[in-house]
């Protein structure tokens, strides 16, 4: 299996891949800086008016 992500998915997905190297699945993980990651917190901010956290 191949999975192809950018790096905003891959910071949200991580758990996922995490349990996917303690079981020892065969998978090849390709992650692409695209910069996505502020895209996040620039829609969140929008939707919760107060950006991330607390």
């Amino acid at each position: 299996m191949i999975c192809v992500n950018g790096d905003g998915g891959f910071g949200q997905l991580m758990v996922d891949f995490t349990t996917a190297v303690r079981e020892e699945l065969p998978i090849k993980i390709v992650i692409f800086n695209d910069s996505k990651i502020k895209n996040i917190a620039k829609e969140q901010a929008m939707h919760l008016r107060r950006g991330r956290g607390p």
